[in-house]
Parts: structure tokens; C-alpha cells; sequence
């Protein structure tokens, strides 16, 4: 099935608010929104290819995953760690459980040390033109646990400062009781309690539920809360690679992107070798005799091919990794001239 979020159909903005206000369409945004995948994985070591084709399809900038079933024994290497950053949190006792985010490598990301006894893992990202970001990836075990809201609200609590924060709350929190859609509870609801804390949490933090669609056969699970809900350009439920349905979400919000720094390269198809061949060759007789040590040896014959190189073998500058060598000027020029066109017919 075609996971791909350009073959998504019309968009969807979320209608239920914890507490109902005024919608206020979104802000226009030039650059590309910030998109984020809400994941339960059942054992993501033993669905790796089903993971990397998500990631394909979907270009998220962060995912959240829970129930990622993961330990010590599996590195982040095996988990498309090259196109992005892990964070995890795995579960220490058994091996169900466990969450983590993965935010795309090129983002300016850190992880938050909050202290915690849930399955709680928060991610500060850096953005352009707004204040900085802080992800949430929860993992409620089951619907009686009686402590995990206690945690969320002690973690939210420890980040709440006299600066305003923005947060994006997401992961499953096994609250098959609630009828996002109208903010109500379903007859016959078992452990409502649990249900009205998490709530009353997402109203004292002033946190919107953004996911309405069911996430796991006719109950909504997988949640996403923000309070940022003037940058929700979309919410979309899609197939996903457990039993449980995945959650999409865009926001009006750039992030901030690392620079790759510029580095010297060696140009070896320039290199004068015929000249540091006669460079070294006397260089190379004269060390046969003068060391006995082999680690001298090696240091010596190091040093001087290192010199040799600098000065037989040109080098120069790489460009930035965000730079495209395949735009010409004459190109860019076209490109500007389409956006211009573009802008005055709409």
C-alpha cells in the first residue's frame, strides 16, 4: 500500500480542541512545513524494512515511536541512524515497551535530561524565525496505569519556566475511552479516571489532541497534542507497520538546519606523481638504515609522505553539503523568474 503523503488525498486540519477557541487559519509558509510521524512499531528490529520504507515514503523531519522492543544488543547503525539522530529510551526490565525519536540529521536536535520513572522521552529542535521546539514520545503501557499521567505532568512541569514553550506531545497512550471527535467519553468507558486526568493535563498545559481518525481498529491510541495548533497545516492517519495505524502531522514551522563545514579534498587526478616519487625515493633509503624500531620507522615514513603529499598533490574546498552544483546561474535565474510568475497569478 502507497504510504507516500504526496498521494495524500484533500488536507485535513483537526477540529477538536481540549479547550474549544476560535480557529484561526494557519500562517502562510514559504519553506516546508515541519513533518512529523507518530509510530507504534511492535518489535522495530524484526520490521526494519517496513521502518526504511516508511521513512522513504513519508520524508519525516521527526518521528516518534513507541513499543520499539529495543535493547542493547541492537544499535542505532541498524536503524537508518545515516539520514538521522536516535534517540531512545529503552525498557529495562522485559521487552515490550520502549520509545524513541528520530530526528533528521541535518536538524539541529539535543536531547532533554528530564528526570522521569515513565516511558517519557523529550527531544528539544531548533527552528528558524521561532522559539525552540520540545518533542515528547510517551509510551502508556496500559489502559489502569495509574501513574503515568502523574509523570507526564511532573515532566511538563520540569520544562515550564517563565518563557513560554512549545510542545508536541505524541505517542500511544492506550485511552480507547475517548471520542476525540467531540471531546466526549464512549458508554461503558472502563478506568474514565485515567482518561479525564490526561485531559485536564492537556487543559492545564494548554495542549490541543489533534487526532480525531481510530489509530487501532475503531479507538483512537496514537495521539499527538500541541499547543502550536495555528501552525497544524495537516493531520492524517495512514497505514502503518504494526496493528496500529500511523499518525502524520505537518506544522508551519522551519527548522534549523545544519551546515556541513568546508573541508580541504585531496586532488589525486592533479597530483604531480612522478615528482613526489623522486622526492621520496632517497628519503625512503636513508630510513632503512637510520631506525630499528619499527614504530619509529612508521612514524618517520608517515611525516614525510604526509609532506610529500602536500606538496606534489593540489588541494581545494568542498562546497556545502546544502549547496546544489547542479543549478547553474543562468538556472536560479529561471527558477526566481517561475516563483515571481508563479506569485503574481494566484
Amino acid at each position: 500500500m502507497d504510504h507516500s503523503i504526496d498521494s495524500l488525498d484533500d488536507q485535513h486540519l483537526p477540529v477538536h480542541e481540549s479547550s474549544p477557541r476560535k480557529y484561526k487559519p494557519p500562517p502562510e509558509n514559504n519553506g516546508r512545513s515541519l513533518r512529523i510521524i507518530n509510530v507504534n512499531c511492535q518489535s522495530l528490529a524484526s520490521k526494519k524494512g517496513a521502518w526504511i520504507h516508511l521513512l522513504h515514503s513519508t520524508r519525516p523531519d521527526v518521528v516518534i515511536a513507541t513499543e520499539t522492543w529495543l535493547d542493547g544488543t541492537i544499535r542505532n547503525s541498524e536503524l537508518e541512524s545515516d539520514s538521522y539522530t536516535i534517540y531512545r529510551r529503552d525498557r529495562k526490565i522485559g521487552i515490550h515497551g520502549g520509545v524513541m525519536i528520530a530526528v533528521n540529521s541535518s536538524i539541529t536536535s539535543t536531547e532533554v535530561d528530564i528526570k522521569c520513572d515513565a516511558e517519557i522521552l523529550w527531544v528539544k529542535i531548533q527552528c528558524k524565525g521561532h522559539r525552540d521546539i520540545y518533542i515528547a514520545s510517551c509510551y502508556r503501557p496500559n489502559i489502569s496505569d495509574k501513574t503515568f499521567s502523574t509523570h507526564l505532568k511532573k515532566s511538563l512541569d520540569q520544562l515550564m519556566t517563565k518563557r513560554p514553550r512549545a510542545f508536541v506531545v505524541g505517542g500511544d497512550f492506550n485511552l480507547p475511552g475517548w471520542d476525540w471527535s467531540d471531546l466526549s467519553l464512549k458508554p461503558g468507558t472502563q478506568y474514565a479516571a485515567q482518561h479525564t486526568e490526561f485531559c485536564d493535563i492537556l487543559d492545564d498545559f494548554g495542549l490541543t489532541q489533534c487526532v480525531i481518525e481510530p489509530t487501532r481498529k475503531k479507538n483512537t491510541l496514537d495521539l499527538i497534542a500541541t499547543n502550536l495548533t495555528e501552525q497544524v497545516n495537516r493531520v492524517k492517519v495512514i497505514p502503518g507497520i504494526s496493528d496500529h495505524e500511523v499518525v502524520y502531522l505537518e506544522l508551519a514551522v522551519m527548522p534549523s538546519y545544519r551546515k556541513q563545514p568546508q573541508r580541504k579534498v585531496w586532488l589525486y587526478n592533479k597530483a604531480d606523481w612522478v615528482g613526489m616519487i623522486k622526492h621520496l625515493e632517497p628519503i625512503m633509503d636513508r630510513l632503512e638504515q637510520a631506525y630499528t624500531s619499527p614504530d619509529e620507522l612508521w612514524l618517520s615514513i608517515k611525516s614525510h609522505v604526509t609532506e610529500a603529499m602536500t606538496t606534489f598533490i593540489p588541494r581545494r574546498l568542498t562546497k556545502r553539503k546544502d549547496a546544489r552544483p547542479w543549478i547553474s546561474k543562468q538556472r536560479h535565474k529561471l527558477i526566481k523568474k517561475k516563483k515571481s510568475l508563479y506569485r503574481r497569478c494566484k
